[in-house]
């Protein structure tokens, strides 16, 4: 697909809002994973750190395949529980990954349209 049958200015904010949604990803993928309470169990830091390498570090990466801390969210953070991946993590850092899954849902959906610069939610609706 040629740039060209995009006008410079949206390709412009496409750009810069898939920018704005990594960022949120990320975001979110850290206070997962670094959360503020001191939790010491094994399991929790064990499940942390593989869900960082599977974030951030694949030896075989070719970009296409690396994972982002967003797939956690539409999963639903299932991964911290799999039994066969993880052993499961406490109960605190379990509630804490599912507050974090929903707070970035919400401020996901809420700011989807600004990110991309269409205005509020109001406003895109008005348009139609």
């Amino acid at each position: 697909m040629s740039s060209d049958i995009v006008d410079k200015e949206t390709l412009h904010q496409i750009l810069i809002g898939r920018e704005k949604l990594m960022k949120l990803s990320y975001d979110f993928g850290a206070l997962v994973l670094f959360t503020s309470h001191q939790c010491g169990a094994e399991a929790c830091l064990r499940a942390r750190r593989q869900l960082l390498e599977s974030w951030t570090y694949d030896p075989f990466d070719d970009l296409t395949t690396r994972k982002l801390p967003i797939e956690a969210v539409r999963s639903g953070l299932k991964v911290m529980c799999d039994q066969q991946k993880y052993p499961c993590v406490c109960k605190a850092c379990f509630d804490r990954s599912a507050r974090a899954r929903e707070d970035f849902k919400v401020t996901f959906w809420s700011n989807l349209p600004s990110i991309f610069g269409l205005g509020s939610w109001d406003e895109v609706l008005a348009d139609n």
